[in-house]
């Protein structure tokens, strides 16, 4: 699966952290922060949780990046297409 831009990296951003909360991803927009969602940057098992989900749907290696819990799901989307090549996307 290739990601090709914002809106489907935002959604499967959303989708992972519904699954990984338990909670309705309707209830989630790309401009909420992951702490605004209830990932605390304390809280590394869902952090780990989270960042295992993006890897298999998009067959990437995130390596040992540690999210900051700060940021929007905007931002994280923007990122990830901006260093396509540290992510191995094509």
């Amino acid at each position: 699966m290739q990601p090709t831009d914002n809106s489907f990296l935002e959604n499967t951003i959303i989708t992972a952290l519904a699954e990984v909360l338990d909670i309705d991803e309707n209830f989630i927009s790309p401009c909420d922060t992951l702490k605004s969602c209830g990932i605390e940057q304390e809280n590394y098992g869902d952090i780990c949780d989270f960042m295992e989900i993006l890897e298999d749907v998009l067959g990437i290696n995130l390596g040992n990046n540690i999210f900051d819990t700060d940021k929007t799901i905007e931002t994280i989307a923007k990122e990830i297409l901006n260093d396509k090549k540290m992510f191995n996307i094509q």
